[in-house]
């Protein structure tokens, strides 16, 4: 029988196991150092908690995106100076809530290169409740079954 594949190197223990993977990877990819490092320091200065004592990998972003610190620090500066209604009302407050909104709503489109003309965007309280919205619209053919 002739001889089959020579076998593989022994594989290097824990850590340095995973440092040579990362090293090849990175070798292999053009631009990856660079997003790696742009990559990390948005990690260090808006997720730093994920690197606490325990040390943490968070999987989770379907069910909770975590909130980057940043944006909660701006966000909470911008509360503690404005006046916000229902932007279904007819007041001051509410006024500026629908500026905020249609300003929200104009910075979506830019960024996926949207027409307002053709789209306009809707916001739902989560993931799932965007995909019912879009599946409730969809025009299904006679004899077909919607199950949610």
């Amino acid at each position: 029988a002739p001889p089959g594949p020579p076998a593989p190197p022994p594989a290097p223990a824990g850590d340095q196991a995973r440092e040579e993977a990362k090293q090849a990877f990175l070798d292999g990819a053009p631009g990856r150092r660079a997003l790696e490092t742009r990559m990390g320091a948005v990690r260090a200065r808006d997720f730093s908690r994920l690197d606490g004592p325990r040390g943490c990998v968070y999987l989770d972003y379907t069910g909770a995106m975590l909130a980057p610190r940043t944006l909660v620090e701006r966000h909470a500066r911008a509360l503690q100076h404005a006046i916000l209604g229902n932007p279904h009302s007819a007041s001051a407050p509410s006024e500026a809530s629908s500026r905020e909104d249609a300003l929200a709503r104009g910075a979506v489109l830019r960024f996926l290169g949207g027409d307002a003309g053709e789209y306009a965007v809707v916001w739902t309280a989560n993931a799932s409740g965007a995909l019912r919205l879009l599946a409730e619209a969809y025009p299904f053919a006679g004899g077909g079954a919607f199950l949610y």
